[in-house]
C-alpha cells in the first residue's frame, strides 16, 4: 500500500470551507461538527485513493472529480 498523497486546499476552497464551517456550526446546534468531521474523512480518503470520486462533467477545469458529503449534502470538488 503506498503513502497516502499530500491534499492541498487552495485558498478560494480555504474561504468555502470556513464559510460553510461557519454556517453549520452556527445553525446545526445538533450536529455542530458534521460537517468539518465528513470534511476531514472524505479528505483522508482523497489522499488514499485520488481517483475515488466521479468525474465531474460540469467543471471548467479538466479532471476534476467530486465526492458527495452525504450527511451534510454538500459536493467536494477536487483535481
Amino acid at each position: 500500500m503506498s503513502a497516502p498523497l499530500p491534499v492541498r486546499i487552495v485558498i478560494s476552497a480555504a474561504r468555502s470551507i470556513a464559510e460553510v464551517a461557519a454556517w453549520w456550526t452556527e445553525n446545526r446546534p445538533k450536529a455542530p461538527d458534521d460537517f468539518v468531521d465528513d470534511l476531514e474523512r472524505t479528505l483522508t480518503l482523497i489522499a488514499s485513493h485520488p481517483d475515488i470520486g466521479a468525474r465531474a462533467r460540469n467543471a471548467k477545469l479538466e479532471n476534476v472529480r467530486r465526492v458527495h458529503l452525504a450527511r451534510v449534502h454538500y459536493f467536494l470538488y477536487y483535481k
